[in-house]
């Protein structure tokens, strides 16, 4: 599966620095790198993207849904490609 956050690149440097300094000692460049990478971690999680795909599924039918009920009368159907 492809994994976003290895586009990322992560300065070991940075982490070096994380490692001796606590997070507001760090320059604020170096704070809003590691907020991105962090947030790009989450975002590539497992658990992140069954969420997303759930909920498109969801918002799918919801659609199909309101669809069906605004052309009722037309005999159209609503057909959904999980």
């Amino acid at each position: 599966m492809f994994n976003p956050c290895f586009l990322i690149p992560q300065p070991e440097d940075l982490l070096e620095r994380l490692e001796g300094n606590e997070l507001w000692d760090l320059e604020m460049d170096d704070r809003l790198r590691i907020l991105q990478i962090l947030c790009h971690r989450i975002m590539s999680s497992y658990s992140v993207q069954d969420y997303l795909n759930e909920t498109q599924a969801s918002v799918g039918m919801l659609w199909c849904v309101l669809q069906a009920s605004t052309i009722q009368g037309l005999g159209g159907r609503c057909t959904l490609l999980l």
